[in-house]
C-alpha cells in the first residue's frame, strides 16, 4: 500500500467524511473508489469546466415558464413568494 497526503479546506474535509459516512464508507475508501474510477475511464470520471454548471436554469423550458410567470405576476394574476437560502422547502402551486 501507498500513501497520499492531501491539503484541503476543514470544512470541505467535514462535509466529505459526512457524506461518505452516509455512503458506508470512510474517506480512504472514497479516494480509492475515486483513484480507481480515474485509471479506468483514463482521465477524471466528470467534465471539468471553467464556467457554470449547466444546472437547466436557462434552458429553453425553463427561460419560457419564466418569461410565463412574469406577464402573470405583470398582470395581477401571479404570486409572489419568498425563498429562504439553503432551504428544502419549495411552494409548488402556482
Amino acid at each position: 500500500m501507498a500513501s497520499i497526503t492531501v491539503n484541503v479546506n476543514g470544512n470541505d474535509k467535514l462535509a466529505f467524511s459526512s457524506i461518505c459516512e452516509q455512503m458506508g464508507m470512510n474517506i480512504s475508501t472514497a479516494i480509492n473508489v475515486f483513484i480507481k474510477a480515474v485509471n479506468r475511464k483514463r482521465g477524471l470520471p466528470f467534465e471539468v469546466t471553467a464556467g457554470l454548471a449547466d444546472d437547466g436554469f436557462y434552458s429553453d423550458a425553463n427561460l419560457s415558464h419564466i418569461r410565463a410567470s412574469l406577464k402573470k405576476l405583470e398582470s395581477g394574476e401571479g404570486k409572489t413568494f419568498s425563498v429562504a437560502e439553503n432551504s428544502v422547502e419549495y411552494d409548488v402551486n402556482q
